[in-house]
């Protein structure tokens, strides 16, 4: 289930939380108005943590964009290594620029324990 509002167990350790979908879209606008690139121009790249509970929704103008071109394995690290970077960049449209966006998953409970993640079963 994707979420659109951060939850507030969350937002008591992380205050200016965003979800990754506003996030994205607020880099979006950034990129756009202090490069002047445009949604086509930018390959949206990830190396997320492979982890099955990192789930992005990602926002309507990533859908603009050539991407996402995904790499990424525990704690989010490339794990093609040089080899995975240089397929990034052979997909960066002409004239364009690459929007990498990396990290490992961080666990919080609904009681707001850092560092765990309750699954099911």
């Amino acid at each position: 289930m994707y979420r659109t509002e951060i939850p507030g167990y969350l937002k008591a350790v992380l205050p200016t939380a965003l979800p990754a979908s506003d996030t994205l879209a607020n880099w979006m606008d950034e990129i756009g108005a202090q490069f002047g690139y445009e949604a086509n121009e930018l390959l949206l790249g990830t190396s997320l943590c492979s982890d099955d509970i990192v789930v992005i929704e990602f926002p309507e103008v990533t859908r603009e964009m050539p991407g996402p071109f995904q790499s990424g394995g525990l704690n989010g690290f490339p794990f093609a290594g040089l080899t995975g970077i240089k397929a990034f960049e052979s997909h960066v449209p002409k004239k364009g620029a690459l929007k990498l966006v990396f990290g490992p998953h961080l666990g919080f409970t609904e009681d707001g324990v850092t560092g765990m993640v309750l699954g099911t079963g």
